[in-house]
């Protein structure tokens, strides 16, 4: 494709600087005239010539790569800060309470070995839930942040959600999940606990929620940061 738009580009110009050289001839009968006037008409068209390579050149290798080098900044910014995060979840069976920490760069495979409590719904505190996640959402308004990613972030939302009723039992029905509203900060404290509205959102929907996120930003740097680097990501 770019061979024959340079293919293109040449020919234009090739016609472009024989018609200067011609032209003139056709109108002026004064030959040293006819010259001064090829040599006016040729200059003009390689400083156009000049001007458009610049532009070129400019945008291929100044504004492009700039654009990119935030990019690929605020996607490093993200992981690191994805890296940063803990999520924990709870869960009661006929054996007790069972918790797991979840860090969200994990390999997220080793949570989902248990078929069972993958198919139980979540519930969240909305309050915990929003302040652990807040820097990430945050995100979602850089300008800067690829399309791809946002729409991941977005899907991490727990939005349009009903309060529990305080007799609701979760045992052996669901899973709680928070940042940092560990058992023993409960005491002597109401919180409340919220499951999505319409179609309840499962564990395993929202750890591979949390999965898509983190192998689309991999993905896109691996393919955009142009590094050799070995990374901990």
């Amino acid at each position: 494709m770019m061979k024959n738009s340079s293919k293109i580009l040449l020919i234009i110009l090739i016609l472009l600087i024989l018609g200067a050289i011609a032209l003139p001839f056709w109108f002026q009968t004064d030959i040293k005239e006819a010259i001064n006037m090829s040599g006016y008409l040729i200059s003009t068209i390689a400083s156009a010539v000049t001007i458009i390579i610049a532009l070129l050149l400019f945008d291929r290798f100044g504004v492009s790569k700039k654009t990119l080098d935030k990019k690929v900044e605020t996607v490093f910014k993200l992981l690191e800060l994805i890296k940063s995060k803990t999520i924990y979840a709870e869960y009661e069976s006929d054996s007790g309470t069972h918790y797991s920490a979840i860090s969200m760069s994990d390999n997220l495979e080793q949570f989902k070995q248990d078929k069972i409590i993958l198919e139980k719904d979540i519930l969240f505190n909305y309050e915990d839930i929003n302040n652990g996640l807040s820097e990430i959402n945050q995100f979602t308004a850089n300008v800067w942040l690829p399309v791809q990613i946002r729409e991941k972030i977005k899907r991490l939302s727990l939005v349009s959600a009903s309060s529990v009723k305080e007799n609701f039992s979760p045992k052996n029905k669901c899973v709680r999940i928070y940042f940092n509203l560990y058992p023993e900060t409960r005491n002597g404290k109401k919180i409340v606990w919220y499951m999505t509205n319409q179609k309840e959102t499962t564990y395993n929907e929202f750890l591979t929620n949390l999965e898509d996120l983190v192998i689309e930003i991999k993905a896109w740097l691996n393919k955009y940061s142009n590094s050799d680097l070995k990374l901990n990501i």
